[in-house]
């Protein structure tokens, strides 16, 4: 068997071929998120080496990802991808290194805002409709 050609293979390339391994095993909708990525993945790296990607380049580009105006849950997740990527390409003897590893764990998405329970005033309210109901009341 013959090895890939490194130093064709570009970064787009190689996020498209992930893409059509990962095709035969995701939904549709998370799909769209893959080709949606790749558009970005595109226009940053144009027709840069996959094998030319490393821990800079990585870095580089999250922080040009991070100013698109993405909530950070997004970028998260689709620094997860590029990781699952580039882990993948390790395997398939793609490329030789994974530099999007830590990538993901370097965006701080905040907590979400836990909801509001009704107050001591509002449970009593509701009780009493409850109660008033000739439906609702037993």
């Amino acid at each position: 068997m013959q090895l890939p050609n490194r130093s064709q293979l570009t970064a787009t390339s190689l996020f498209n071929k992930f893409i059509q391994y990962k095709a035969k095993t995701i939904a549709p909708a998370t799909l769209d998120k893959y080709r949606g990525l790749l558009g970005y993945v595109e226009q940053f790296f144009g027709n840069c080496s996959a094998a030319e990607v490393n821990l800079n380049e990585a870095e580089k580009f999250t922080d040009w990802y991070n100013s698109q105006n993405l909530s950070k849950v997004v970028i998260r997740e689709r620094l997860g991808l590029l990781n699952a990527c580039w882990r993948w390409a390790v395997e398939q003897a793609l490329v030789e290194m994974n530099p999007w590893a830590e990538m993901p764990s370097r965006i701080k998405v905040p907590p979400k805002q836990m909801p509001k329970p009704f107050t001591q005033e509002e449970i009593r309210s509701i009780v009493e409709m409850f109660k008033a109901d000739r439906y609702y009341r037993h």
